[in-house]
């Protein structure tokens, strides 16, 4: 809920199906310059559990 429109959501858009020695591949050719997946957000979206 809270990745909503970020990076990571839009990563795991186009890698979620890429498994094995393609998925290195695939995330190599991402990292090369003309990705722009988002703004990559560093807020915290994890929940506390109680004991």
């Amino acid at each position: 809920k809270g990745a909503r429109g970020s990076w990571g959501e839009r990563a795991n858009h186009d890698l979620k199906n890429t498994r094995g020695k393609s998925f290195k591949h695939e995330k190599t050719k991402k990292k090369r310059g003309s990705y722009r997946g988002g703004v990559i957000d560093t807020a915290v979206h994890s929940i506390k559990f109680e004991d």
